[in-house]
């Protein structure tokens, strides 16, 4: 028995078989290219003080502290990182969540609209979150006895 065959590029077959999983690959690597290249920019535009301050750390917390003050007008007494991952559409998406202890009043300013504390009783009170944080964040904080 003889055997017959044809090698062809991997790249080849995903274009031709697989042609709409691979155009929704490329266009989230052509989006990560395009935050590395913004987050990138970011950094080099920081001056040597900026960079050596609270902001960037090995805590990955200093963004989070700044951002906080920046947003709701509060001091930030400390922070801890809790994280959290969840699959949402087959895509492994690692989301951040930090515990604060803050002193002040919440001002809610810039990106933030408006704020609501809530308990793991939310959605009898109507309240609808975004779908990572109402399967994944919120259900992993109440398994914890963390809410």
């Amino acid at each position: 028995m003889e055997w017959c065959g044809h090698v062809l590029p991997f790249e080849l077959v995903q274009k031709t078989f697989m042609k709409d999983e691979y155009d929704v690959i490329k266009q989230w690597e052509n989006r990560l290219l395009e935050l590395s290249s913004e987050f990138e920019g970011i950094l080099d535009s920081l001056t040597e003080e900026e960079k050596e301050a609270d902001a960037i750390n090995d805590n990955e917390d200093g963004f989070v502290k700044a951002q906080v003050t920046k947003e709701v007008k509060v001091i930030t007494k400390e922070i801890k990182k809790y994280g959290a991952v969840a699959i949402f559409e087959n895509i492994k998406i690692k989301m951040q969540v930090y515990f604060a202890k803050i002193e002040g009043e919440i001002i809610p300013k810039n990106e933030i609209k408006e704020y609501i504390w809530i308990d793991k009783n939310y959605e009898k009170l109507d309240i609808k979150l975004g779908t990572v944080l109402s399967e994944y964040i919120i259900p992993n904080l109440v398994k914890n006895d963390i809410m």
